[in-house]
């Protein structure tokens, strides 16, 4: 699983990528900004991958990757 967090808006519709290989697990909005641990920022939320997003994609969407991601 990956882990990427929302900087910079609440996760929804057209808010991240949807690669075909590469299935969404599971997505969490917070309601709220709220600091998280893990990247150390505030984020709006998070989504859940199957794996890694190319670097690409998750600057696209200003997406950022979890610390305590089980790949690393």
């Amino acid at each position: 699983m990956a882990r990427y967090y929302s900087i910079l808006r609440p996760v929804s519709i057209n808010t991240y990528p949807t690669p075909r290989d590469n299935k969404v697990l599971g997505i969490k909005n917070f309601g709220e900004r709220k600091y998280c641990e893990e990247i150390r920022r505030e984020a709006w939320g998070y989504i859940d991958y199957e794996k890694d997003l190319t670097p690409k994609d998750a600057n696209i969407y200003d997406l950022m990757y979890g610390e305590c991601n089980e790949n690393k």
